[in-house]
């Protein structure tokens, strides 16, 4: 028998940056926020490539030659996955770490990783490429809200921010006369709790409603104005991006007449993306360089399937996913040019969840003008603001997931989106057919049984096995959450002692909504008070209250309760607020000659009161903290 010896080669690949071993050229390592400010703990996304995913996979994060994560390991399965490293390590500025990549202990490649670190803004908008969403004021924010024409209706934005939107976003001509004009629709949405996603088109030369893109003027003067206006509104607390192109295909502006435009901007407000929405989505990537968040308009109601919107998302999803948002523009009008007629509220909530569970993570209607302009279906924009409640309930599971899961329906005609937070597995389910069916799912690799709770209906299905069977009514969704680890329920962290009705605010039967309890409006019909998801003390949900305007927010009236008389009893509350500064009350003339740029800083305030037998003033800090009132029951 003769011997043979084997050479085994070893190849080294460099692809500019990266270097690894010839076959695992698919890991690829990205930052999870586009810059971070003052966070703690940053975050590296990783993806590794399918074939590997049973294996051993661990990370190394260096910069500046010191570790600043080592060994993490990424769960068998798991792709993306997040390493984090703190981030008081890292100098302020544009700067890279070496990610390593090991497979069973054996190192296989290296990438070099940007990290963006800026100073601390206020109104800071971050972009979370894990989950595709934004970061604003350091919470998740899932944008969800309508075009509009200007000059913006008095009162619109508190119209519809007590439904539930977050956002407007105005077509407008830009001049110089009117900048008062725009300043009075931005503080109010900013009392309101609103975004705005700030439209330059008639400087950026984009198109639209409204931009008069060819208008007089020459490209010098724009230039300016363009400056002006960013330098006027980019530490404004109302702002969430800057819109600078509508169609720019079809209005024939290419990506090199945008360049300067975008390259402006950034320089002069490195804290807010830059959007463009396309009607040719797949051109869309021929603009990646002038652009943070891609966006786009399918309208096919009613001469294509509602299936097109899905397939526009995907598409989008697929090409930019990591590196850019995907927002949707669903169709909220019709009766013209080539529509004949709007969508149902079956239709737009179709649309809306066909888009989501595709990976968009952002909703921005075409269009509103209230009442009843556009659309003109009082009924189909309510579906809207319905719909925009139910997603604001399921923002922190679609952005802090640690598990996609996968679903298995034999029906092509249903769409689902999975994700495992914590022992929570929530589904999203929409029928993109229009007739009812029955439902089928099947949760992949489990095999467990439970019962789900279907959110927003108040009722529950039976979980055997992994599988789910339920209806669903034609353009219907469904959204289950099926704990199925046995958490504690929320509702048992509370003292038994405890006499309120909800208490924590977890009986959330309509989304959104606070159930034992009454309100009353004060003079400002825009004071707001919604369920939060995504801020809370224990639990589930916190309360948030939103006074746009100084001693007139809105008074909550908590169910009844039975006390008995000589006895003394205790109403405690859990609270914080954000920093807010007010603008100083009206004051005579010569105050206001002398101290014109002048905010007054005060406490944010709240009251309490027992019946009539006891109330309480506090003054709110920034951090949770206990607030209680005590009170005797007189015989």
């Amino acid at each position: 028998m003769r011997i043979q010896r084997v050479l085994i080669l070893i190849l080294l690949i460099a692809f500019g940056n990266t270097i690894v071993l010839a076959g695992y050229e698919d890991f690829k390592a990205i930052s999870r926020l586009d810059y971070y400010t003052n966070e703690n703990i940053g975050h590296v996304i990783v993806f590794v490539p399918d074939d590997l995913l049973g294996e051993n996979i661990s990370i190394d994060l260096v910069y500046k030659y010191e570790h600043l994560s080592k060994g993490v390991g990424i769960p068998t399965g798991l792709t993306p996955g997040l390493v984090p490293f703190p981030l008081q390590d890292v100098e302020p500025g544009i700067d890279t770490m070496t990610c390593s990549f090991y497979v069973n202990g054996q190192w296989v490649s290296s990438q070099y990783v940007i990290i963006k670190k800026l100073e601390h803004r206020a109104n800071a908008v971050k972009i979370d490429r894990y989950s595709g969403g934004l970061f604003v004021d350091g919470l998740p924010f899932f944008p969800f809200g309508f075009y509009t024409y200007s000059p913006v209706q008095p009162t619109l934005p508190e119209e519809e921010v007590v439904k539930g939107f977050n956002m407007i976003s105005p077509y407008q001509k830009i001049t110089g006369k009117t900048r008062k004009e725009r300043k009075q629709y931005m503080d109010r949405c900013a009392a309101l709790g609103m975004k705005v996603h700030y439209n330059l088109l008639s400087l950026a030369g984009g198109g639209g409603p409204g931009s008069d893109r060819n208008g007089s003027g020459s490209t010098s003067d724009k230039q300016d104005l363009l400056r002006e206006e960013i330098l006027a509104f980019r530490d404004h607390p109302a702002l969430l991006a800057w819109y600078i192109a509508d169609e720019p295909v079809g209005q024939g502006v290419p990506p090199q007449d945008l360049l300067d435009v975008y390259n402006t901007i950034k320089e002069l407000d490195p804290y807010h993306p830059v959007s463009i929405v396309f009607m040719t989505p797949s051109k869309a990537a021929e603009y990646t360089g002038v652009m943070d968040i891609v966006m786009a308009d399918p309208y096919p109601v009613p001469n294509n399937p509602v299936t097109e919107v899905a397939e526009i998302t995907s598409m989008l999803h697929e090409e930019f996913y990591p590196e850019k948002p995907i927002w949707i523009v669903p169709q909220a009008f019709g009766g013209n040019e080539w529509w004949q007629r709007e969508p149902t509220p079956q239709e737009i909530r179709a649309m809306t969840y066909l888009a989501i569970i595709n990976n968009a993570s952002g909703i921005q209607y075409f269009i509103r003008h209230g009442l009843n302009s556009f659309p003109k279906s009082t009924t189909t924009w309510s579906e809207c603001g319905a719909i925009a409640l139910e997603i604001a309930d399921l923002v922190p599971k679609m952005t802090f997931y640690q598990y996609p899961v996968e679903v298995k329906c034999d029906d092509e005609m249903i769409h689902t989106r999975a994700f495992e937070w914590g022992n929570i597995i929530t589904i999203m389910v929409v029928n993109a057919e229009n007739r009812p069916k029955k439902l089928s799912l099947e949760i992949i690799k489990n095999n467990d049984s439970g019962t789900a709770d279907v959110l927003f209906e108040d009722r529950q299905v039976e979980v055997k096995k992994g599988k789910i069977n339920d209806m669903i009514d034609g353009y219907g969704t469904r959204v289950y959450s099926w704990n199925k680890g046995n958490e504690i329920n929320p509702t048992d962290m509370i003292i038994p002692e405890n006499l309120l009705v909800d208490p924590g605010f977890e009986e959330n039967i309509v989304p959104g909504i606070p159930s034992a309890c009454y309100a009353r409006i004060g003079s400002d019909r825009g004071a707001s008070y919604f369920t939060d998801s995504r801020v809370r003390y224990q639990g589930f949900y916190s309360l948030r209250l939103n006074t746009p305007v100084k001693k007139h927010g809105v008074n909550l009236s908590f169910f009844p309760i039975r006390l008995n008389t000589d006895q003394s009893y205790t109403l405690s509350v859990w609270a914080k607020t954000k920093d807010y500064t007010f603008i100083s009350e009206k004051r005579g003339f010569f105050y206001r000659l002398f101290h014109k740029n002048e905010v007054q800083n005060e406490s944010m305030r709240f009251a309490m009161s027992l019946g009539g037998y006891g109330v309480k003033q506090f003054d709110l800090k920034t951090t949770w903290e206990k607030y209680s009132l005590n009170a005797g029951m007189p015989a």
